[in-house]
């Protein structure tokens, strides 16, 4: 399991993403904030996170402090991200064994 702040609450890119992904195949995420303007930084790494999970077939699973409707109304609303990237889970087809 990793804390939200330590995947997203700094500058990362796809590729530190990819390589974390390298080391495992499925990523739990807690403490998942409501994305607002405040955070819309950590919000577009974590879109950039579910990107990648979702390319590589990779699972990925969260604990949020709200519902995906409401972690994402504000930004959303402002046109700022597309919801057809937020998602809780990801099918994992590459698992090892």
């Amino acid at each position: 399991m990793f804390e939200f702040q330590d995947l997203c609450g700094r500058p990362v890119a796809a590729a530190d993403y990819i390589a974390l992904c390298n080391e495992f195949h499925t990523i739990a995420v807690s403490n998942v904030p409501v994305f607002n303007a405040a955070n819309r930084a950590t919000a577009y790494r974590f879109v950039t996170l579910v990107d990648v999970m979702y390319e590589h077939r990779w699972e990925l699973g969260s604990a949020a402090a709200a519902s995906r409707h409401a972690m994402t109304a504000t930004l959303l609303g402002a046109g700022r991200l597309q919801p057809h990237v937020l998602v809780t889970s990801l099918p994992c087809t590459r698992c090892r064994a």
